[in-house]
């Protein structure tokens, strides 16, 4: 069911576009925090990559401590 995770991809997307930094497959990235309650289905992950700083979409590098 790929095409269903996509349009609720694209549904989540749509809510703050402007805001939006990356859409692959089944995950949207923001720049800023996203309320995702009332959202059916949805689950918010931890951050796990650590700090990223974002140049453009194939530019970026992660930031020590």
């Amino acid at each position: 069911m790929p095409f269903i995770s996509r349009i609720k991809t694209a549904r989540v997307a749509l809510k703050k576009l402007d805001k939006v930094i990356r859409i692959h497959t089944d995950c949207v990235v923001f720049n800023e925090p996203f309320n995702y309650k009332g959202i059916t289905g949805l689950v918010e992950e931890k951050k796990t990559s650590g700090m990223i700083e974002w140049k453009n979409v194939n530019v970026y590098k992660k930031v020590e401590d």
